[in-house]
């Protein structure tokens, strides 16, 4: 007589092992370390005079102590 090889697959057929979709927990959405920044005014425009250096770095020099 031939004996029957159970695949591996068939001894885990017909169980579930994840949780119903009633039971998962829905993450909540994780804040960014730091401060809010919903709160901090952010300048949308500056003046002054743009000053690159050789290497491409560059700054706004205030054009009040420039001249």
């Amino acid at each position: 007589m031939q004996q029957s090889k159970k695949s591996p697959r068939a001894a885990t057929k017909g169980r579930n092992n994840r949780p119903a979709s009633q039971n998962r927990k829905k993450k909540a959405p994780q804040t960014p370390p730091g401060p809010d920044l919903s709160t901090i005014e952010i300048p949308t425009s500056a003046t002054g005079i743009l000053q690159i250096g050789k290497q491409g770095n560059g700054y706004l020099r205030d054009p009040e102590l420039s001249f």
